[in-house]
């Protein structure tokens, strides 16, 4: 694995910077942004009272510092790039309150906001995110640490969101249905559900808030986002260009906070009754007690939570293909996707052909600061993911697990140029895992999982693994993969579907879950 840090990479960050500067980025309530350190966290500017139902003091119900914000670092340098308010609950209620006036005065009425009028709005969002997609790549990189072609295809993916949805709501009709009486004619009509909250996460910062916000206005539903505070800046900027387009005030309203506020934020759109509707992606334990708070209020929920796919490689396989598919799978965005490959399985017959391959192709990677060009792998989000990372590997060699190819923390092992040396970066690992696959010589099939021997196992089995980390396994038997395959969470191969999701497909559930 090489590593740089180029001239060409300082003046980039110098200047995307001061783009952030200019753009003067912030939170976004009812058309009006609130940036640190104008905003008291705590209680409403005075333009923003009204909103609260009458009698309410936002002082009263106010909690946390008034001057509490946050930090938004650069995860391969450690530095500071931007700072933003953490708002208290009041904000998450004048956000609310904010939706639901626009919701029924405006955006949620055919009358004045009409499928036609939301269609071209959408639209118009597209082309303006398109037309940002440098700007937006290098804020994105900036923030998230993901290298710069990643962050360029995550634009371009955040715009799809909204073209398609913008295109799909012209194509969502009433349905006339048959009436047992021959004089009478049923219709069943979709009316938008009302005030969405969307919880974003940090690893795909602007497709996932383009993904749930452009369904919900497309639906004519207005929103309450919380953008991820390790990664807003991007998403801050996706709502900017909303707003330019042409979405009312109101209509897209994006919250900016800490942890704890996150926690709080959660708290508040659960209990509220206003709020019809919760799309979060993130961990499964959050997203379980997001469904669990939501259930004393009825809300509609979609949840994408965690990831635990296997990559399984079987003895008829292209091997270079396999080969070049593990790797790209496994170190997207320093393996920090919930799509990416958490281990992988490979046939005994190919092994020596497949592993050897695998290890070279990631002694190839670059690692760096994604703004440097040519750099493949860039840091994980922060220091408490190398942590848990390392904390896996070291637990997988402690099981049997044999090192093929030697990475971890630079911190420790100081392999990055100088200027990267806050940085959060895990250097990939490569890790035979056969030792303790729990394989015998029967096969997979007989092997019985008790549950001492699930304790016995590494953790980096059943783990969902959040980085630059391969793990190979040896498959010794083929089996059939066809539409009778019916998948368990806790199988011989480690895990599968888990929690990942409602099963639903993606070109018409986000449109008729909003209405």
């Amino acid at each position: 694995m090489s590593s740089a840090f180029t001239d060409t990479a300082a003046s980039s960050i110098a200047k995307t910077k001061e783009l952030l500067k200019t753009l003067q980025l912030g939170a976004l309530i009812n058309g009006e942004w609130l940036r640190y350190p104008d905003t008291n966290s705590s209680a409403l500017p005075p333009s923003l009272t009204p909103l609260l139902p009458s009698g309410v003091s936002s002082d009263k119900e106010s909690e946390g510092d008034a001057s509490a914000s946050f930090a938004v670092t650069d995860p391969a340098t450690g530095e500071e790039i931007y700072r933003l308010p953490a708002l208290g609950p009041v904000y998450t209620r004048a956000a609310i309150a904010a939706a639901e006036k626009t919701h029924r005065e405006e955006w949620g009425c055919e009358r004045t906001a009409p499928v036609l009028r939301r269609h071209h709005v959408l639209l118009e969002w597209e082309k303006l995110v398109k037309q940002e997609k440098e700007n937006l790549a290098h804020i994105m990189t900036l923030e998230s640490g993901k290298p710069l072609a990643e962050s360029r295809n995550e634009v371009m993916y955040a715009a799809s969101f909204i073209g398609w949805f913008a295109e799909q709501i012209r194509r969502e009709n009433g349905v006339i249905i048959p009436s047992p009486a021959g004089d009478k004619t049923m219709a069943a009509y979709r009316q938008p559900v009302g005030v969405c909250a969307l919880i974003t996460p940090w690893n795909f910062p602007a497709a996932m808030l383009t993904r749930k916000a452009a369904a919900a206005l497309a639906a004519g539903c207005c929103c309450v986002c919380k953008v991820p505070h390790d990664a807003p800046l991007s998403a801050l900027y996706v709502a900017k260009l909303a707003e330019k387009a042409g979405v009312p005030k109101g209509a897209l309203n994006v919250l900016t906070t800490d942890s704890a506020g996150s926690r709080r934020f959660g708290d508040e759109v659960c209990r509220s009754e206003v709020v019809r509707k919760i799309s979060f992606t993130g961990s499964t334990a959050v997203g379980k007690l997001l469904m669990r708070q939501a259930t004393d209020t009825v809300k509609r929920v979609s949840m994408e939570l965690g990831g635990n796919a296997p990559f399984i490689v079987f003895e008829d396989a292209n091997i270079d293909q396999a080969v070049q598919a593990i790797v790209a799978c496994k170190f997207r965005g320093a393996g920090q996707t919930c799509v990416c490959a958490n281990r992988v399985y490979i046939h005994r017959d190919v092994w020596d052909q497949v592993v050897p391959a695998v290890v070279k192709l990631v002694r190839e990677q670059i690692v760096g600061h994604g703004l440097t060009h040519g750099v493949s792998i860039g840091p994980v989000i922060n220091h408490r993911a190398v942590n848990s990372i390392e904390t896996l590997v070291e637990n997988a060699v402690e099981k049997g697990a044999k090192i093929l190819l030697k990475g971890g923390p630079n911190a420790k092992l100081k392999c990055l140029p100088e200027e990267l040396s806050g940085g959060s970066f895990f250097l990939p690992v490569v890790l035979d895992c056969r030792a303790f696959d729990g394989h015998e010589e029967q096969g997979l099939k007989r092997r019985k999982y008790t549950a001492k021997r699930k304790r016995e196992m590494a953790h980096i089995v059943q783990a969902e693994i959040f980085g630059p980390g391969f793990q190979g396994f040896e498959l010794k038997h083929s089996f059939f993969f066809g539409e009778g395959w019916d998948p368990c969470k806790r199988t011989p191969l480690g895990g599968g579907i888990s929690h990942f999701g409602r099963g639903e497909p993606l070109y018409k559930c986000w449109i008729w879950r909003l209405l």
